[in-house]
């Protein structure tokens, strides 16, 4: 849909996409968290309801990361898969463990959503 957008973060701007996606999940079309957790306060978490189950969501890891750590990722697809999130998870370690690789691969989980009709 021409009125939505996606939101893309690094680090704890990652966080903070995926809460500001979590308020208003109508108004986007996924969100995508270079390194940055999935949001740990009550408030988020309470906030999820089945409008979140429409919203994909792209967690991408790392090896390199320095505030998010390999735990933390992993809890968060521990999360994602109880709460019933569209979600996909990346980690990143070696040669395509860099920035370029890993701003390829959203553009692949973007162009995917987009060619398949996947976007609500």
């Amino acid at each position: 849909r021409q009125d939505k957008v996606f939101l893309v973060g690094q680090d704890s701007g990652g966080e903070k996409a995926i809460q500001l996606a979590w308020q208003q999940p109508h108004r986007f079309a996924g969100v995508i968290s270079i390194n940055g957790g999935v949001p740990r306060n009550s408030n988020a978490l309470c906030s999820l309801g089945t409008n979140h189950r429409e919203l994909p969501l792209l967690l991408q890891h790392s090896s390199k990361a320095i505030h998010y750590s390999h735990e933390r990722f992993c809890d968060d697809i521990r999360l994602c898969h109880t709460a019933g999130l569209p979600a996909t998870f990346r980690h990143y370690r070696g040669e395509r463990d860099d920035l370029s690789h890993i701003l390829a691969d959203c553009n692949r989980w973007l162009m995917d959503l987009v060619a398949n009709n996947l976007v609500q």
